[in-house]
């Protein structure tokens, strides 16, 4: 499963830098029909590493860009600060070293027992 974006601030994002989609996508490096989908809400679902591509060329923080599937304050873990200065090291990273971050979290996560 990928990350949902919210196609709202997407597109929001884009236009605050006076971008039309072909900017965007030339800058992220994302073909331009995914953030056409993304934005007229046609596709929500996408793989991380576009994410990251997407908030590094929007300026923003991954979370940003990430419909928040977090759950209530009260039930929040204690490593939530943390985990946001995690995010905010790795959105200040160039973008083959966000990739490469990504991939090996994914491949530690995936070797985690459930």
């Amino acid at each position: 499963m990928g990350e949902l974006i919210d196609g709202q601030i997407l597109r929001a994002l884009r236009e605050r830098h006076n971008w039309d989609q072909s900017a965007l996508a030339r800058h992220a490096e994302v073909d331009q029909s995914v953030i056409s989908r993304l934005e007229n809400g046609r596709q929500s679902d996408v793989k991380l590493s576009v994410v990251v591509a997407l908030a590094h060329a929007l300026g923003v923080r991954i979370d940003t860009l990430v419909i928040s599937s977090t759950p209530p304050a009260e039930e929040k873990p204690l490593l939530a600060g943390e985990l946001g200065a995690v995010i905010d090291v790795i959105s200040s990273l160039s973008q083959s070293h966000q990739r490469q971050v990504a991939a090996i979290l994914r491949g530690y996560l995936s070797a985690m027992p459930e």
